[in-house]
Protein backbone atom coordinates (compact mmCIF):
# COMPACT_ATOMS: atom_id res chain seq x y z
CA UNK A 1 0.00 0.00 0.00
CA UNK A 2 1.63 3.32 -1.17
CA UNK A 3 1.75 6.09 1.13
CA UNK A 4 -0.92 8.83 -0.42
CA UNK A 5 0.43 11.93 -1.85
CA UNK A 6 -0.05 15.06 -0.64
CA UNK A 7 -2.46 17.51 -2.91
CA UNK A 8 -0.77 19.91 -5.15
CA UNK A 9 0.14 23.23 -4.00
CA UNK A 10 -2.81 25.75 -4.30
CA UNK A 11 -5.33 22.84 -4.96
CA UNK A 12 -7.73 22.11 -2.54
CA UNK A 13 -7.83 18.86 -0.82
CA UNK A 14 -10.70 16.01 -0.79
CA UNK A 15 -11.51 14.93 2.23
CA UNK A 16 -10.85 10.94 1.14
CA UNK A 17 -7.12 12.39 0.88
CA UNK A 18 -6.75 13.89 4.13
CA UNK A 19 -8.73 11.03 5.74
CA UNK A 20 -5.74 8.48 4.22
CA UNK A 21 -3.51 10.67 5.44
CA UNK A 22 -5.11 10.89 9.25
CA UNK A 23 -4.97 7.01 9.11
CA UNK A 24 -1.25 6.78 7.75
CA UNK A 25 -0.17 8.62 10.45
CA UNK A 26 -2.45 7.25 13.29
CA UNK A 27 -1.08 4.55 15.44
CA UNK A 28 -3.18 0.89 15.20
CA UNK A 29 -3.60 0.92 19.15
CA UNK A 30 -5.95 -1.47 21.30
CA UNK A 31 -6.44 -1.93 24.89
CA UNK A 32 -7.67 -4.65 27.30
CA UNK A 33 -11.56 -3.37 27.94
CA UNK A 34 -12.19 -6.11 30.66
CA UNK A 35 -9.96 -9.04 32.63
CA UNK A 36 -9.89 -12.15 30.95
CA UNK A 37 -8.85 -15.35 32.61
CA UNK A 38 -7.51 -18.56 31.60
CA UNK A 39 -7.29 -21.57 33.69
CA UNK A 40 -5.97 -25.23 32.76
CA UNK A 41 -4.88 -24.38 29.52
CA UNK A 42 -1.35 -24.25 27.99
CA UNK A 43 -2.41 -23.61 24.36
CA UNK A 44 -2.26 -20.09 23.01
CA UNK A 45 -5.25 -18.25 22.56
CA UNK A 46 -6.46 -14.91 20.91
CA UNK A 47 -7.00 -12.34 23.60
CA UNK A 48 -9.93 -10.50 23.57
CA UNK A 49 -9.17 -7.03 23.03
CA UNK A 50 -5.24 -7.28 22.10
CA UNK A 51 -5.02 -7.05 17.89
CA UNK A 52 -4.85 -4.40 15.24
CA UNK A 53 -5.50 -4.58 11.68
CA UNK A 54 -2.15 -4.25 9.33
CA UNK A 55 -1.49 -3.27 5.58
CA UNK A 56 0.09 -5.01 3.32
CA UNK A 57 3.81 -5.08 2.76
CA UNK A 58 4.35 -2.12 5.75
CA UNK A 59 6.71 -1.81 8.30
CA UNK A 60 5.16 -1.25 11.87
CA UNK A 61 6.54 -0.63 15.38
CA UNK A 62 5.26 -2.29 18.30
CA UNK A 63 4.39 -1.21 21.54
CA UNK A 64 2.94 -2.92 24.22
CA UNK A 65 2.06 -3.54 28.08
CA UNK A 66 0.74 -7.04 29.61
CA UNK A 67 0.07 -6.65 33.20
CA UNK A 68 -0.88 -10.22 34.84
CA UNK A 69 -0.88 -12.18 37.65
CA UNK A 70 -0.51 -15.75 37.74
CA UNK A 71 0.70 -18.84 40.04
CA UNK A 72 4.70 -20.15 40.26
CA UNK A 73 3.54 -23.33 38.40
CA UNK A 74 1.26 -22.68 35.45
CA UNK A 75 3.71 -18.90 34.48
CA UNK A 76 2.29 -17.30 31.76
CA UNK A 77 2.81 -17.70 27.70
CA UNK A 78 2.56 -15.39 25.31
CA UNK A 79 3.30 -14.84 21.60
CA UNK A 80 2.15 -13.06 18.26
CA UNK A 81 -0.17 -14.18 15.38
CA UNK A 82 0.16 -12.38 12.33
CA UNK A 83 -0.91 -12.26 8.58
CA UNK A 84 0.58 -15.03 6.31
CA UNK A 85 4.24 -13.90 5.42
CA UNK A 86 4.35 -11.45 7.84
CA UNK A 87 7.94 -11.42 9.96
CA UNK A 88 8.45 -9.83 13.59
CA UNK A 89 10.86 -9.42 16.03
CA UNK A 90 9.36 -9.00 19.96
CA UNK A 91 11.64 -7.90 22.60
CA UNK A 92 9.82 -8.16 26.64
CA UNK A 93 11.01 -6.67 29.99
CA UNK A 94 9.35 -8.37 32.83
CA UNK A 95 8.82 -6.34 35.93
CA UNK A 96 7.25 -8.43 38.77
CA UNK A 97 6.04 -6.97 42.23
CA UNK A 98 5.07 -9.61 45.51
CA UNK A 99 3.78 -8.81 48.35
CA UNK A 100 6.64 -9.74 50.17
CA UNK A 101 9.39 -8.37 48.36
CA UNK A 102 7.98 -5.37 46.12
CA UNK A 103 11.16 -5.00 44.16
CA UNK A 104 11.38 -4.93 40.15
CA UNK A 105 13.23 -7.87 37.96
CA UNK A 106 14.21 -7.31 34.71
CA UNK A 107 14.10 -9.90 32.37
CA UNK A 108 14.67 -9.53 28.41
CA UNK A 109 13.65 -11.87 25.62
CA UNK A 110 13.27 -11.67 22.36
CA UNK A 111 11.42 -14.16 19.26
CA UNK A 112 10.49 -13.89 16.12
CA UNK A 113 8.18 -17.13 16.14
CA UNK A 114 7.27 -19.05 19.18
CA UNK A 115 6.24 -18.32 22.32
CA UNK A 116 7.74 -15.55 25.36
CA UNK A 117 7.09 -16.34 28.76
CA UNK A 118 7.09 -14.95 32.36
CA UNK A 119 7.41 -16.41 35.60
CA UNK A 120 4.19 -15.87 37.79
CA UNK A 121 4.95 -15.17 41.39
CA UNK A 122 1.95 -16.72 42.77
CA UNK A 123 0.46 -13.85 45.47
CA UNK A 124 0.49 -10.38 43.65
CA UNK A 125 -1.11 -7.08 44.67
CA UNK A 126 -3.93 -7.72 42.22
CA UNK A 127 -4.30 -6.07 38.87
CA UNK A 128 -0.84 -4.45 39.89
CA UNK A 129 0.96 -7.79 39.94
CA UNK A 130 3.68 -8.38 36.94
CA UNK A 131 4.14 -5.98 34.09
CA UNK A 132 5.45 -6.52 30.35
CA UNK A 133 6.68 -4.18 28.65
CA UNK A 134 6.99 -5.38 24.93
CA UNK A 135 8.74 -3.89 21.94
CA UNK A 136 9.80 -4.57 18.68
CA UNK A 137 8.70 -4.57 15.09
CA UNK A 138 5.95 -6.55 12.22
CA UNK A 139 7.49 -6.36 8.86
CA UNK A 140 3.92 -7.61 6.54
CA UNK A 141 4.11 -9.00 3.19
CA UNK A 142 1.58 -9.14 0.40
CA UNK A 143 -0.66 -9.85 2.67
CA UNK A 144 -2.51 -7.43 4.89
CA UNK A 145 -4.58 -9.14 8.14
CA UNK A 146 -4.80 -8.79 11.79
CA UNK A 147 -1.52 -8.95 14.65
CA UNK A 148 -3.07 -10.68 17.28
CA UNK A 149 -1.65 -11.30 21.34
CA UNK A 150 -2.31 -14.66 21.92
CA UNK A 151 -1.45 -16.38 25.69
CA UNK A 152 -2.36 -18.74 27.97
CA UNK A 153 -0.53 -20.71 30.59
CA UNK A 154 2.54 -22.15 30.18
CA UNK A 155 1.60 -24.98 32.17
CA UNK A 156 -1.53 -26.17 32.20
CA UNK A 157 -3.18 -25.35 35.87
CA UNK A 158 -6.04 -25.05 37.86
CA UNK A 159 -5.17 -22.12 39.09
CA UNK A 160 -6.22 -18.59 37.28
CA UNK A 161 -3.97 -16.43 35.13
CA UNK A 162 -5.30 -13.28 34.97
CA UNK A 163 -4.69 -10.18 31.87
CA UNK A 164 -5.72 -7.19 33.50
CA UNK A 165 -7.56 -4.43 32.23
CA UNK A 166 -6.69 -1.04 32.65
CA UNK A 167 -3.13 -1.20 31.84
CA UNK A 168 -2.74 -3.73 28.82
CA UNK A 169 -2.00 -2.38 25.63
CA UNK A 170 -0.66 -3.31 21.82
CA UNK A 171 0.01 -0.21 19.60
CA UNK A 172 1.50 -0.08 15.84
CA UNK A 173 2.93 3.24 14.39
CA UNK A 174 3.38 2.53 10.54
CA UNK A 175 6.79 2.98 9.51
CA UNK A 176 6.94 2.49 6.12
CA UNK A 177 4.98 1.03 2.93
CA UNK A 178 5.97 -0.30 -0.38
Amino acid sequence: MAWTSYPVAGSKARASEIQSLISEVRPNAARKTANETVNGSNTPQNDDDLFALVAASTFYDFRGRLVFTSGTTPDFRYTLSVPSGATWSLNAMVFARSLAAPSVMVDTRTATSGNLGADGLGTTLSSQGQIIELFGWVQTSVTAGTVQLQWSQNTSNASDTILYSPGSFIRLDRLTAS
